[in-house]
This record gives C-alpha cells, structure tokens and sequence, in this order.
C-alpha cells in the first residue's frame, strides 16, 4: 500500500511519482516538470522584490496544469528579513489563485500563526489549508486546529520527545498528513511507521487513512 507524501523537494524517481507531490517552487524552473502531481508557488524564503512578478506569472500559469494539484508552499515567516507586509501581499495571491481554481493552499508558517488566522478571516477563503513541517506546541496550534486547518508532519515525527509526536497523539482522522520535506522520499515509510506506533494503529489502516483524504483534498 502507497504511504503518500504530500509534501516534497526531493524529485522523485519513478518509484515515488505517483505517490508525492513534488514541490515546484517559481524561482529553481523556468517550466512545469513533467511529473504527475506537484504543487506550485512562491516560498517566502526565495521572495526577490526584482523578479518576484516573473515568478508569479509562472505560478498563475503553471496553476492551471492538471497535474497541479496543490498551490504552494507560500505563506509567512517572521524569523526572516524578508519584508512582512511583501510576504503578506505574496501569500494573498497565493490565497486568491486557491479559491479562484479551487485547489488546497500548502503553507509555510514560522511564527505568525496569529497573523495567518486574520488573513484567513480576511480573505474569507473555503479552499482546504495545510500548514506544512508541524513541531509546534500544542497550545499554539489550536486556533488552526478549530478552523479545519490540516497539520502535515514530517521529520520531526522521528525525533524523541518531539512535538510533533506529542501533538499527532491529540488529533482524530482526518485533521492530519504526512510529508518529508526537504528530506530523502523513502524516508515517508518510516514517518508512517513511526506515527502508526504513537497512534496504535495498524500501519495498513493509517495508510488507506491518509490516501482517502488525500484523494478527496488533492483530487487524485
């Protein structure tokens, strides 16, 4: 059974690629990879006030792809240089592109989960968010927990008194995914293992867990 990955900068091999969504970010590609599932967008890190227009005229482009089937990451981190109101007016098109094609928002949020509460109440967006690379503390991930944002974990999952493993332990189905990031795509197997140990639950069972939410979020 496929563990899926939704989240991902390891560019997969034949293996993995019906079983990732491999993250194409504007700035690394001047076309869409030939992959079947990827997401596409502006990573806060990468925002260059000189190109950042070209950037997003690939995004709006490459969003309309079949095999697009999540925008992002984008979204906000406070512990950078990067401008605050820039990083903000960049995830609101992030936002917009979302609910204009109806696709989930992958996000990156370092710091500013109150911040990225008022832009949803803002911005009144219905399309489903992730915010992706979770290890926060409990307490402040509740407010996103209410508003039907999903948690995706990752690495962290593999780290001893991690948060991530405390957290995943309050959550029910549905409310969760799983990712490797910026690591290795095999390493999804031992994410799923690991998280099935903490969850006491059958591996097999979380697997077919995720992949029908993942289905019904991504549309694969």
């Amino acid at each position: 059974m496929n563990s899926f990955n939704i989240h991902s900068h390891d560019y997969p091999d034949q293996e993995y690629q019906n079983k990732v969504i491999y993250q194409v970010m504007a700035h690394e590609y001047d076309s869409l990879p030939d992959l079947p599932l990827v997401s596409v967008g502006i990573h806060p890190w990468y925002i260059n006030e000189q190109d950042v227009e070209k950037q997003w005229l690939k995004v709006e482009e490459w969003a309309n792809s079949p095999t697009v089937k999540a925008i992002g990451e984008s979204g906000l981190d406070y512990n950078i240089e990067t401008d605050k109101t820039v990083q903000e007016e960049i995830f609101i098109k992030h936002i917009e592109l979302s609910e204009k094609l109806k696709k989930p928002l992958i996000i990156h949020c370092v710091k500013a989960h109150n911040e990225l509460i008022r832009i949803r109440k803002k911005t009144k967006a219905k399309q489903q968010w992730i915010i992706h690379g979770v290890n926060q503390k409990l307490n402040s991930l509740i407010p996103l927990i209410e508003r039907d944002i999903i948690l995706s974990f990752g690495q962290a999952m593999l780290i001893e008194k991690s948060n991530a493993r405390k957290i995943i332990r309050e959550l029910g189905p549905g409310s969760y995914l799983f990712e490797t990031d910026d690591s290795k795509n095999e390493t999804i197997n031992e994410i799923y293992s690991t998280a099935s140990r903490i969850l006491n639950k059958n591996i097999d069972q979380l697997t077919l867990e995720i992949k029908y939410l993942c289905e019904e979020i991504f549309d694969i």
